[in-house]
């Protein structure tokens, strides 16, 4: 649980009150089951896709096909969205790539998904709800994190880049970040005690040098990229806790011009296959580049955001699987690494409790399409692919909490159930486990940002109709949280100021 808020936004599913629900949505180019077992014939109604209960599952039938198929809506009347949502869903263990390579939204002014515009993503997060996202977590013995090798991590004379976000449990001694090595040629970034150093060898000469002394404390949230300009310098940024970034030291480099390639596997953590240098802590994600990263592409990278060319593989929270100990890559013919350590926060097949969230630039259109497995993957055998809602709607933000005391809540376990009979003896009954709560008591508002509010409760029908909140979206590790609202909006009015309005209102996990 997040220990201060930072900025938070609201996730409003405003599709749920604008579409046909006797004909709506369809699933499209493949077979499956409602929650309740009845059959859905390919472009038949998929009734539990969009009926407000993220644990009422509908069934595709994936069962080791390599089916492309879709969930259409077509909505009464155009409606302005800016984020789209899977919550419940399975489909990481399903497909061997990263979530990002397994689904698209599209968008239309008419029901034809042939003539249909991808929509981009401006931001993506996924996991378990009510925690941070996933990651690996090593435990410096032989744990690590192997890229097998590919073209795509040659680096050969050109400039290249590596980013890697990490919480470190030790600062003591050599402890590898990243190295791709045949002892001859290697490139590579690694922790010297709290020191941050780079190493090259192309062969002929080798560069070992430190990028910044006392990068970080134990337990921080570092992410850190390195550019690696061939004819110049070693630059790049650190950023701790999600604060702003800071400058790397430069290093010359022009030296070591000659080729870094080698076909050696990259490993996170280990000195290559050996059992040396190991890393102890957490990885969230790694991206190698193979051109120099602008500074407002790192400031994106910091948010697993990145361009549309310049990443040759990135490892992102969206592809780790626990169930088959891999973590896709984003990017790069959907290569795959092998992980031994623990994969953390991450739904499996049997739980389908895991979410995933796309905020883009806001459209205003009437067909929506979220389409699925477009490489044709062929899924996972004896096991389908479970989703329990796929929702389009509104983002709202607001002025922020009232300083020193705006936020606040209670963490209970209210499904716990306590029986005491008469001659003294306990009984326990576990229905359901922790429950949280919040109170939020927002900064004066505007007319507008009342109206807003309001608006936002109108959509949901008061505690009817479940939604999202992150209270910390702006940092590297945000939790994203499925609420209900307690109650209405309370305020009060001050008279003769700009901005008279002091709403304040009680959220409730949805569990």
């Amino acid at each position: 649980m997040i220990k201060n808020p930072t900025q938070t936004k609201f996730f409003i599913p405003t599709s749920l009150a604008n579409f046909d629900k006797t004909t709506e949505p369809t699933l499209e180019g493949i077979a499956g089951e409602q929650y309740d077992g009845t059959a859905i014939v390919s472009t038949g109604q998929v009734i539990n896709a969009m009926d407000s209960h993220s644990r009422r599952p509908f069934q595709a039938d994936t069962d080791g096909v390599d089916t492309r198929w879709r969930v259409d809506v077509s909505l009464d009347r155009e409606i302005r969205t800016s984020f789209w949502m899977l919550d419940g869903e399975n489909l990481r263990d399903i497909y061997a790539h990263s979530l990002k390579q397994i689904v698209d939204i599209y968008h239309d002014t008419n029901s034809s998904f042939a003539s249909a515009t991808e929509i981009t993503p401006i931001r993506t997060l996924s996991g378990i709800i009510g925690s941070i996202q996933p990651y690996v977590r090593l435990n410096g013995d032989a744990d690590s994190i192997r890229i097998p090798h590919v073209a795509a991590l040659n680096v050969t004379t050109g400039d290249f880049a590596i980013g890697i976000g990490f919480r470190a449990y030790s600062l003591t001694g050599t402890q590898i970040l990243c190295l791709k090595t045949d002892a001859a040629r290697l490139y590579g970034i690694y922790l010297q005690n709290d020191d941050l150093w780079f190493v090259m060898d192309d062969g002929i000469t080798t560069i070992a040098s430190k990028l910044k002394t006392d990068i970080c404390e134990l337990n921080d949230d570092v992410c850190v990229h390195v550019n690696f300009d061939r004819s110049g310098n070693a630059t790049g940024w650190v950023s701790l806790n999600g604060n702003d970034k800071t400058s790397l030291d430069e290093v010359a480099i022009s030296s070591c011009n000659l080729t870094l390639a080698n076909g050696e596997d990259l490993y996170i953590g280990l000195n290559g296959d050996t059992t040396t240098q190991a890393y102890t802590g957490r990885v969230y994600w790694w991206a190698l580049w193979n051109r120099l990263a602008t500074e407002s592409e790192v400031d994106d990278e910091f948010n697993q955001v990145y361009p549309a060319s310049g990443v040759a593989i990135s490892l992102n929270h969206d592809g780790l699987s626990d169930t088959v100990n891999k973590w896709n890559s984003n990017f790069g013919a959907f290569t795959q690494a092998s992980v031994t350590g623990d994969i953390m926060n991450t739904p499996d097949v049997y739980e389908s409790n895991g979410f995933y969230l796309m905020e883009f630039d806001q459209v205003n259109k009437r067909y929506y399409f979220t389409d699925i497995n477009s490489a044709g993957a062929t899924a996972q055998v004896s096991v389908d692919a479970l989703i329990g809602q796929v929702v389009q709607g509104q983002i709202f933000t607001f002025n922020g909490f009232t300083p020193g005391g705006g936020y606040s809540g209670s963490i209970d376990y209210p499904g716990i159930m306590i029986r005491e009979s008469l001659s003294g003896i306990v009984q326990a009954e576990k229905r359901f486990g922790k429950k949280p709560t919040w109170s939020l008591q927002f900064q004066v508002s505007t007319r507008q940002q009342m109206e807003d509010l309001q608006t936002m409760l109108e959509t949901l029908d008061g505690a009817l109709i479940p939604f999202w909140v992150c209270f910390n979206y702006d940092e590297p590790l945000p939790v994203v949280h499925r609420v209900r609202i307690q109650g209405g909006i309370n305020w009060n009015f001050q008279f003769g100021v700009q901005q008279p309005w002091q709403p304040s209102i009680e959220l409730v996990a949805d569990i």
